[in-house]
């Protein structure tokens, strides 16, 4: 027969039992009543020394103290990309991605003592990931054919090579993808035997588009491209209308957005602009001027095209702006660069952590049919010195 325990035994057991349960609660905070180191050990998933094929993985992990409450955790990454430092979390999980290669993920649980686990729960696993070693990608997302098509293409290489860039990649958006998505990260051979070639295998994306492109298609890849240390160009006409679904109006960009995390745009608005010329809001680039070349016709008509006003957050750097010099059209009685427009970004480069994101309310080069001529929006040549100051200089793509 067991012995009748007193009241005051019983509500101490009970507490004690209730103490050592809340030990395994990674968050949970409380009394020590010694100075023993945790223990930490990983769940079960991956297993160690396997190989996934997938960048994106969550680990988890859980902590014991025999004398404490665990109030958070430690880890450190040694692999592709990583520092090796300890990082610290309150959580039993962290979502990490990750690129090409082998890595060791160790974690250590801490008490609410400050103690440390003196012996971390260690991992090592191999990952299919983002290569990063294929160069510039060219992405002609102008759903434009035929003589049309031929003409903006020949004036995007144009542009490379005088840029200095004569090997580089160009895939056409429709013609390559039709409506589906490009694989960011792609596990699949070719006949050879090699890995496909996929977003993740290029260092830059210059990625010319529409308001009717497929930006927003692509919002999440784009995103993880740059949160493992790309670098991507937008330019067309209505980016942000491309990439939003929907014509900005001025109102504040999601915070979850890839306009407002990766490229720093607070807000932005979109409008058809009869293009006057932009000039340049950063020393050492150079302006921008329209070209008009009028057909054989009376038409003095400007081109109109659908353009972005951009206001940068405070640690972005606004590259071009429109025009300040607008004017009164009196033929048309409209206003060429009006007033609400006029000053304001049309282009900007935003340097993160580990990647480059600019981001042009313009194309770099828009070629439109016009009865017999051809109509360049903005000068080819003062926008070849763009793409060489932002390939050599920022993105540091080697020639």
């Amino acid at each position: 027969m067991l012995p009748t325990l007193k009241k005051p035994a019983l509500a101490a057991i009970l507490l004690a039992a209730g103490l050592l349960s809340c030990n395994r609660q990674p968050t949970d905070k409380g009394q020590s009543f010694g100075d023993q180191a945790p223990e930490t050990a990983f769940a079960p998933t991956p297993l160690d020394g396997s190989s996934n094929n997938t960048f994106k993985l969550r680990l988890e992990w859980h902590g014991n103290d025999s004398d404490g409450i665990i109030t958070g955790y430690e880890y450190r990454v040694q692999g592709s990309f990583n520092d090796n430092t300890w990082l610290y979390t309150e959580n039993f999980f962290v979502d990490f991605k990750f690129r090409d290669g082998w890595y060791t993920v160790e974690v250590r649980a801490i008490d609410n003592a400050k103690n440390a686990d003196p012996t971390p729960a260690r991992l090592r696993f191999h990952v299919l990931g983002p290569t990063f070693d294929q160069g510039v990608l060219l992405m002609d997302d102008e759903p434009i054919s035929g003589a049309l098509e031929a003409l903006a293409d020949a004036s995007y290489d144009s542009i490379m090579k005088e840029a200095g860039y004569t090997q580089y990649t160009s895939w056409d958006y429709q013609q390559r993808f039709a409506t589906a998505r490009p694989l960011f990260v792609s596990n699949d051979s070719d006949a050879t035997g090699q890995r496909e070639i996929s977003l993740s295998s290029f260092t830059t994306i210059i990625w010319f588009t529409q308001p009717t492109g497929n930006l927003g298609l692509n919002k999440s890849s784009l995103q993880d491209y740059l949160d493992m240390g790309g670098n991507l160009l937008i330019a067309g006409s209505g980016t942000l209308e491309s990439l939003t679904g929907e014509t900005p109006t001025g109102a504040d960009l999601p915070t979850s957005g890839l306009a407002f995390r990766n490229f720093h745009v607070l807000r932005a608005k979109t409008i058809d602009m009869y293009a006057d010329h932009i000039l340049s809001a950063q020393p050492g680039l150079p302006d921008l001027r329209t070209h008009y070349k009028i057909p054989r016709t009376t038409i003095t008509q400007y081109l109109k095209a659908p353009m972005n006003q951009l206001v940068p957050l405070f640690d972005a750097q606004p590259l071009y702006a429109f025009n300040t010099n607008y004017f009164r059209d009196a033929s048309r009685n409209i206003d060429v660069n009006n007033e609400e427009f006029a000053g304001l970004a049309c282009a900007q480069l935003y340097r993160g952590a580990n990647f480059n994101a600019a981001i042009f309310g313009f194309p770099l080069v828009s070629v439109v049919r016009a009865g017999a001529a051809n109509v360049n929006l903005v000068d080819r040549k003062a926008m070849t010195e763009v793409v060489r100051y932002l390939l050599t200089e920022v993105f540091k793509e080697p020639k």
